[in-house]
């Protein structure tokens, strides 16, 4: 699945639907990132704390909304690159 092509909405709508846990976006995303160091568009990337903050956070729709809105405004960068 391509999800950094999608809306925060479709996201989310993915998250309350379980189509797809916050921790497979949480790995997808920082997947991307890694495969795009060269781009120098994270000053800081903690794998740990967004692991972490990912499996803490399927457990709270709210929290689920706010991992998919951080990882989306990163990784808008990202579009306009491919």
């Amino acid at each position: 699945m391509s999800w950094h092509t999608k809306t925060i909405a479709e996201l989310s709508k993915s998250l309350h639907s379980k189509e797809v846990s916050s921790q497979e976006l949480a790995n997808y995303f920082l997947a991307r990132i890694a495969e795009s160091k060269e781009l120098n568009a994270f000053v800081d990337v903690n794998v740990e704390q967004t692991l972490l903050q990912a499996k803490i956070d399927r457990r709270a729709t709210g929290a689920q909304r706010y991992f998919c809105h951080q990882a989306l405004e990163d990784n808008r960068w990202f579009k306009n690159i491919e």
